[in-house]
């Protein structure tokens, strides 16, 4: 009777223990983190770094904000960024032009993750670059600010958007992910 007892405390105790340890699905596909101010407030997402597709013109970085429920909140996407360190001014383009300019661009999501309102680059209001400081490997440090505003082509999605959104002091520290 005492080994059993000893047994199913233990089982316990294991059990308390691994439910400690939440496991995120977001994990596999994000790695190292990302904050900024995004007009003025406190701004965190996970960030992830692909080989630009389809024409490897570089690098893009995605960060993404969720919610405590896993919702997708928003999306600052910078890409073809040249895989070296350097200082890279943003501007305005495709990620399908083939051309030597980098970019990014701003989504947003509403309810559930389904699609908001999407923002272009705006120039004039901060010095639009992203800096890749340091690279070990397959990992990158740098930092970032952007300006953009609502895309008006189309009808907004959620009416409490701003018009203008400013990324400043923006910091990542994230690594080249393989598909």
């Amino acid at each position: 009777m005492k080994y059993l007892f000893l047994f199913f405390t233990s089982l316990v105790a294991s059990l308390v223990s691994s439910c400690n340890k939440q496991d995120d699905p977001l994990d596999k596909f994000y790695w190292g983190e990302v904050t900024a101010l995004k007009n003025g407030s406190a701004w965190e997402g996970r960030p992830r770094c692909l080989i630009d597709k389809p024409y490897e013109q570089g690098i893009d970085f995605i960060f993404e904000m969720f919610n405590e429920q896993k919702f997708h909140r928003d999306n600052l996407f910078f890409f073809k960024i040249p895989n070296n360190i350097g200082n890279y001014q943003l501007s305005i383009t495709e990620i399908r032009d083939i051309d030597s300019l980098q970019g990014a661009t701003y989504h947003t999501s509403i309810d559930d993750g389904t699609s908001g309102d999407s923002y272009n680059l705006l120039n004039g209001i901060v010095d639009n670059q992203i800096i890749i400081d340091r690279k070990e490997g397959d990992e990158l440090w740098g930092t970032f600010q952007a300006a953009f505003v609502k895309d008006t082509t189309y009808m907004p999605e959620d009416p409490l958007s701003p018009d203008t959104v400013i990324f400043t002091n923006g910091r990542f520290h994230t690594k080249l992910l393989k598909e």
